[in-house]
Formats: structure tokens, sequence, C-alpha cells
């Protein structure tokens, strides 16, 4: 019975088989097209839709992010396709992402990320997600980034599965059988190394970013359960608990990256302490180099599960002592963090820094909002009297917990507005200290 139903699923496999431009021909004009983002990009098809853009009027381009695998040539977000295809991000911002936005080619859509597919505004007309190879039984992995892609396949009228054999087949809940896919098309290119800064360039860490590493650490217990956010800053995080002397963390992150291989390998991640997935590392995309996306792949000890699960705040508060670790842009003397937007100019998306800074909490964890204390070269204080007009406030002053700087962290869960003020005043900037001080009493919390 098992060689039978092998073989029903290679045929169904073979009939299913497109090349790239014919899989493009699913898309007409005003047509609502979702892909995945990051290593899980699915180049090729996305390369066949813009190669007949022109001949397209009116079509909407979903995706969490870029960062595809491989320079794209023809590229979807040059300007010459304006009016025939609209991009909407849900993610984050890269930099191309950024500019249309400003051309006004293309927008970005507020959400989180346990509700992102739940509450698309309409039905997806062709989902493209990236996958590792059908195995025996007729499935495939949907790969580095697929907890994202799963939410989105009960919205979708036509899924096409773009294969590539350098996917990585991830244990967990992410998977498609073949008789839940439309349209397969086989790739062959390499995952490449993803940067960790929000550029998409490579940075080097600097004494501020090491300070405020150790600053988290120092807040981090035995037996905690982790989360990281993007950034630079996570991997600065898990390179130091190295030689921390913590012991037996475990993991459930919205996103993976090299920092879990170092942290394993050294003993410093066990998973042996967690209520939920004892034993094992959770996450929903992950975004590294190939040393990541090769031990992620076929390891009991690693499971991807959906964004819609992974962020649930109320399932992760079950968690032991999660401590969510994610970046803001600036914070205000109330303890609103804006990490979304830089006054009215959109920056990038929020993730689930929300969802976990909340689980943090909630379980006798934390949830630790980091920054520099200061931008533009120390110029400007990123902790403000008030955020600047137009800020997109990301974590409320009611559920903001930690605030680290270079300068020391402090926690304002629980604070009065007059408390929370001289507590950020104390990891400001020395620099802008005394023209804060000045600001919170004349605005009645100093």
């Amino acid at each position: 019975m098992n060689e039978l139903n092998s073989a029903a699923w290679a045929n169904d496999h073979r009939k299913k088989l497109r090349s790239a431009d014919e899989a493009a021909e699913l898309v007409t004009s005003g047509a609502m097209v979702y892909v995945n983002g990051g290593p899980g990009f699915p180049c090729d098809v996305v390369e066949a839709v813009t190669r007949r853009a022109t001949d397209l009027d009116g079509v909407r381009i979903g995706l969490p992010m870029r960062r595809a695998s491989r320079e794209l040539d023809p590229d979807f977000m040059d300007g010459q396709y304006a009016g025939h295809l609209f991009h909407v991000s849900d993610f984050s911002f890269d930099p191309v992402i950024r500019q249309a936005i400003n051309e006004g080619r293309a927008s970005y859509r507020p959400n989180i990320p346990t509700e992102t597919a739940r509450f698309y505004p309409e039905d997806i007309d062709v989902l493209v997600l990236a996958a590792s190879p059908m195995d025996r039984h007729g499935y495939f992995s949907l790969g580095a980034f697929g907890g994202w892609g799963i939410d989105f396949v009960p919205r979708a009228r036509h899924v096409v599965l773009e294969v590539n054999e350098h996917q990585p087949r991830i244990h967990g809940n992410c998977w498609l059988h073949v008789s839940q896919v439309d349209s397969v098309v086989e790739a062959d290119y390499p995952l490449t190394a993803q940067s960790h800064s929000s550029s998409g360039h490579e940075i080097q860490v600097s004494d501020v970013e090491r300070a405020i590493a150790s600053h988290i650490i120092d807040l981090i217990d035995d037996h905690s359960t982790l989360q990281f956010g993007g950034g630079i800053l996570p991997q600065v995080v898990g390179e130091m608990l190295i030689d921390s002397g913590r012991r037996h963390l475990g993991v459930h992150s919205e996103a993976l990256s090299d920092w879990v291989v170092d942290l394993v390998e050294h003993g410093v991640v066990d998973n042996g302490s967690k209520t939920r997935h004892r034993g094992k590392t959770v996450f929903a995309v992950a975004l590294g180099t190939p040393r990541l996306y090769d031990y992620i792949a076929e390891n009991p000890g690693v499971e991807i599960h959906s964004i819609a699960y992974m962020n649930d705040p109320c399932l992760n508060q079950q968690n032991h002592q999660q401590v969510s670790i994610n970046a803001t842009l600036a914070v205000d003397l109330m303890g609103q963090c804006s990490s979304e937007t830089l006054g009215t100019r959109h920056y990038s998306g929020t993730g689930g820094q929300w969802e976990f800074n909340r689980a943090g909490y909630l379980s006798g964890g934390k949830g630790i909002m980091a920054m520099p204390s200061t931008a533009r070269g120390g110029a400007v204080s990123r902790i403000t009297p008030w955020l600047p007009e137009g800020s997109a406030v990301s974590i409320t002053r009611n559920d903001v917990d930690y605030v680290v700087t270079e300068y020391g962290a402090v926690r304002l869960k629980g604070l009065d507005l007059r408390a929370r003020a001289q507590a950020l005043i104390g990891i400001a900037h020395p620099d802008f200290r005394e023209e804060l001080a000045k600001a919170a009493h004349h605005g009645g919390l100093g």
C-alpha cells in the first residue's frame, strides 16, 4: 500500500510540474499575489511574473520581507513597473521597499504576526511559497521561512510551490501535501548568507552594542526561555552568552539566526527547562547563513511552527520565564516605544515584539526593549520627552517592561510617570540628561 501511495503521489507531482513562466500565467491583471520572504522568497517565479509585468495592470504583491537569496533580474521592485505591480509589506522594510513606499509604489500593512493571515483583507489569487523536494509520502517542507507562509494557505485560490533542493527540510508542522498544491516549479539556487542589519549589509559591532548586550545578559537567569528579535543585537547577545556562565536556557523564538547554533554547541541552550516543547528549539522563520540552514535541517531537536502559533501571547505566557529581547528606535519619558517609524517616516515593521514582550512579563520572565542612547553620531537622544509627531507607538506605556541602553537597564512596569521619567533619564546619554530633566519638569513628569 505504501508503495502504491508513493507512486500515486509521484504521478500527481509530475502532473503539476510547471515552468516558472507557466506558473506566472496564473497571475492576471488585478490579481492579489502573495509570496514568502527571506530565504523563502521564490526567486524564479517572481522573476517570471516580472517579465510579463508590462502586460498586466494593478497586480498587488504582498510579502513579509524581501531579502531574496540572489539578485533578481528583472527586479519586481524596479520603478519601471509602477502601475503594473504594487507591493504591500507585512513584516519589515528593506531599503528598496522604503524607497518604493516613498515613491508611492508600495505600502505597509500594520499587523501582528499571530493575526497576519487571519485578518488579511482579501483572498489571495496566487500564493507562491518555497519548499524542499517532496518526500515519499507526498509532503513538501516549506523550508526556512515556512512558519510565515503556512498560515496563508487557507486564503489562497492557487498554491504554487517553488521547490529547491537547498531548502532545509524541517521537523514541525509547516508541511503541504502534493494534493494541496496546484503547481510545482523546480528551482536550483543556494540560500545565501543573510545580513543581520536592517540596511541589508553586515556592520561592525560597536562598543555601544556590546555594552547593551552586557546589560541584557544580566537580566537573563538560568533556565529562561529566549526570544530574540531582528537586527545585529541578538547575535551580539548570543555571542556574549557563551562566556556568561548561563546554562539550561531554552529557545521559543519567532526568528532564529546563527546565535542558536553557537548557544547549543557551547551547552548554553539545552531546552531542558521549558514547559512547552521541552527538549526542542522552536521557531517560525530562520534568517542566517548556510550553517544555520544546515543545523535546522532534519534535526529532531528543532521544530518550525506556524507564526500564528509561535507568537501567540496567550500560549507563550505559559513558557517558563520567557525573556523577550527586541530593538526599538526611540522611547519617550512615559515609556512609549516607537519601533516602526522615525516621526512620520516608516522604517520597519514590528514583527512579534509586542506579542513576545507581553508574554515575557506575564510568564514571570521579562520583556526587554533595547536601543543605543543616541542616533546620528550622538547628535540626538533616542530617549525623548515626547515621541516625534507622527510616530507609531509599537509598545505602549501600559505594556513596556524593561528598557536597556548602553548606560543600563530599568524596569518601568508598575512605575508612575514621574518615576519612569527619572529612570529613563538615568540611562540616557549624559549629554542629554539635563535637557531631559528640564523637559520632564515642564511636562509635569519631574
